[in-house]
């Protein structure tokens, strides 16, 4: 074998020419490079030097770079071998090239000997009896170069796309003491790649990479270099600097070349996580931070005490209630009025919990293609899963899965049986499954049985204390001249949706602003005057006051 090809006697770069990968750096600085620059010290405390590090991740991530930089941080040559120069058609050769290459690197040392694609040379046959003889003649001569490298000054650095892909008595204690991950870039890292690659070349001075850092998620740091060099080429033609629209140009016209690599949270944009292959748009759907809880809800104490006792308290104590047998909640559904505030409630049930909010309507999952809703709905729970712990809110469930008494079409019976097997485990994946509906009745008789939806709860028109505590909360935040005289605005606003007390606040507010003054006494009179109850008029309401467990509407 050539030396001169293999080895690289003084590598240019150290830990601090790799972007981002700040844990991993970490983890060769403690475990690798501290024990190298300072034996004594470790020896002393009885720590030995690591003599074998295994890097796994997808390709194109940074394992040769990373490796060469550790050769480069500690003052070491860089011995670099590939499969294609230890492998061989001819019996016994690849045994006697890798005995030339461990001679190679004790003849460098101090080196690290870096063994990229280890599992082209030492691939896992383990039970499957099909290694030929020069190829265990390889692997155990491999295994007996590595026993004793490390009183030679050769740290051998061996890289795979996939540890269990490596032979096992090659990946055993001993052999390769550390194992570290390179994965995928995260965003820190994707920025400080792009300006490593960045640096020397001319870029405009109002260069920003913000956007080019959220729509890489997901790339390799060898995605991102070419990314740069496209960029540069680009801005060349052109016959200026690279700017950002270069370099946004060139990543809307790639892809990642990872893309079966990449886990789902390593491309979460701004913390939502869009589930690979589903069509649904996660972002239009999830609210990693709802904004609000109970405390932004006015009124409802009852309702609120009733969801800590049964949805709260269990999932946050569910051992204690494994232990005598109670089963975390499964589905809520909230039932009432339109404009009470179910949506609202739902939402500041997710953020009292700490949770994601997801929220569905039936417009979300409807579809004119037979199947489609369906596969909608178990792409909707598909995307729950991949934000879990949340809270999924299905609006208007009636309108996705109404009750039809036998008059449901073949579509609409592959929907509703799908959204059956889905709400069957969602406890067990973290998502609170929480329905909405003015009437219960209207709800497919399969879904409302126990088991499906154990909590029924009524959201109705809030009460006097309610509405007062509503509007105070649409007034936070604006200016307010003195005190309010609650009772008269209260009194008059009896039978009002929690939306119209919402409308009311704003109307208020605007004769403040066309006023030039603080919001006063008579502005929010002049707008209670001027709105009404959404709920007066709604067709729904003899049928709501006649039905079981509801409260009369004022």
């Amino acid at each position: 074998m050539d030396a001169e090809s293999l080895v690289e006697p003084d590598p240019e770069r150290s830990f601090a020419d790799v972007g981002g990968m700040s844990d991993l750096l970490d983890t060769l600085n403690h475990k690798v490079a501290r024990p190298l620059q300072n034996p004594d010290a470790f020896e002393e405390y009885g720590i030995g030097v690591v003599n074998g590090v295994l890097l796994h991740g997808p390709p194109g991530c940074g394992k040769t770079h990373v490796a060469g930089a550790l050769a480069g941080e500690v003052d070491h040559s860089f011995v670099e071998v590939t499969p294609a120069d230890v492998t061989s058609k001819y019996m016994g050769e690849p045994a006697k090239k890798i005995e030339e290459l461990f001679e190679i690197a004790r003849a460098n040392a101090p080196c690290v000997l870096f063994i990229d694609e280890i599992d082209g040379i030492a691939s896992s046959r383990s039970g499957e009896g099909n290694m030929n003889a020069s190829e265990q003649q390889l692997v155990n001569q491999l295994l007996t170069e590595l026993e004793g490298i490390a009183e030679d000054d050769v740290v051998v650095v061996a890289a795979t796309n996939l540890v269990e892909d490596v032979d096992d008595a090659i990946r055993r204690s001993g052999r390769f003491d550390e194992r570290v991950e390179v994965p995928p870039p995260d965003a820190e890292a994707r920025r400080q790649i792009l300006e490593l690659h960045l640096a020397g070349r001319p870029t405009a001075d109002d260069i920003s990479l913000a956007t080019v850092v959220e729509e890489t998620a997901g790339f390799a740091a060898s995605d991102l270099e070419l990314a740069a060099e496209n960029a540069a080429r680009k801005a060349l033609r052109a016959d200026e600097p690279i700017g950002t629209d270069h370099l946004v140009a060139v990543v809307e016209e790639s892809e990642t070349s990872i893309e079966d690599w990449v886990d789902p949270e390593d491309v979460a944009v701004d913390g939502v996580v869009q589930p690979d292959g589903v069509d649904l748009q996660a972002s239009s759907l999830v609210e990693t931070d709802p904004g609000r809880e109970f405390g932004d809800v006015g009124g409802m104490a009852d309702l609120k005490a009733r969801l800590d006792d049964t949805v709260i308290d269990p999932l946050e104590n569910a051992d204690t209630y494994a232990e005598y047998g109670i089963d975390v909640l499964s589905g809520l559904l909230l039932y009432g009025p339109p404009g009470c505030g179910k949506t609202h409630l739902a939402g500041a049930l997710a953020g009292e919990l700490g949770h994601s909010f997801v929220e569905v309507a039936p417009a979300d999952i409807a579809s004119k293609w037979m199947g489609e809703p369906a596969k909608n709905v178990a792409e909707v729970f598909e995307i729950a899963r991949a934000n879990a712990p949340c809270v999924l809110f299905i609006d208007e469930i009636d309108g996705i899965a109404g009750s039809r008494h036998g008059s449901m079409n073949t579509s609409e019976q592959q929907l509703v049986n799908q959204l059956l097997t889905e709400l069957e485990g969602a406890s067990d994946d973290d998502v609170v499954v929480v329905a909405a509906t003015n009437f219960v009745e209207d709800i497919d008789g399969a879904l409302r049985r126990s088991g499906r939806f154990d909590e029924r709860v009524e959201v109705p028109p809030p009460d006097a204390e309610a509405r007062r505590q509503i509007l105070e909360i649409h007034l936070d935040g604006r200016p307010v001249a003195g005190e309010i005289d609650w009772d008269p605005i209260v009194e008059d606003t009896a039978g009002y949706a929690a939306s119209d007390l919402e409308l009311l606040a704003e109307d208020a507010a605007r004769h403040a602003l066309r006023d030039g003054a603080d919001l006063a006494q008579e502005h929010l009179e002049t707008a209670v005057w001027e709105t009404h109850s959404s709920i007066e008029n709604w067709e729904g309401r003899d049928r709501y006051d006649a039905a079981d467990g509801t409260t009369a509407l004022d």
